[in-house]
């Protein structure tokens, strides 16, 4: 089933914690290959994983016809969205949103503080 324009997934809903790292190793895994990490530069959307997955392939196999739902898959396990849902444009990380990230920084801003009273109270 073909993805319109107004289905698809603007980002894989990672926020940059260290879970397109994990991402990046279900793909990994999920072919058995390690893709070439000088093109993580390049890495900004999903095909541009894609495009590397490709290239670290066996030429016999960059054209099978399982390969666009078994990467879409695999890159959006870490996550959990819906691989159907995912297209070349796709972006891997999600922009900063301030719902999203609120329990982050309070969490980090109660971590702070308390680092802080410990430090005083030691010294």
């Amino acid at each position: 089933m073909a993805v319109t324009h107004a289905h698809f997934l603007p980002d894989l809903e990672l926020i940059g914690d260290g879970d397109e790292i994990d991402a990046i190793s279900d793909v990994e895994l999920a072919f058995g290959i390690e893709l070439d990490c000088t093109d993580a530069d390049e890495w900004v959307t999903v095909g541009g994983v894609y495009d590397s997955l490709r290239a670290a392939l066996r030429e016999d196999q960059r054209d099978a016809p399982d390969l666009w739902p078994r990467f879409a898959k695999a890159i959006g396990f870490e996550s959990g969205v819906d691989p159907d849902r995912i297209v070349p444009a796709t972006k891997l990380l999600a922009p900063l949103r301030a719902g999203r990230y609120s329990r982050l920084i309070l969490f980090s801003a109660v971590a702070t503080g308390l680092a802080a009273i410990i430090y005083l109270l030691r010294h």
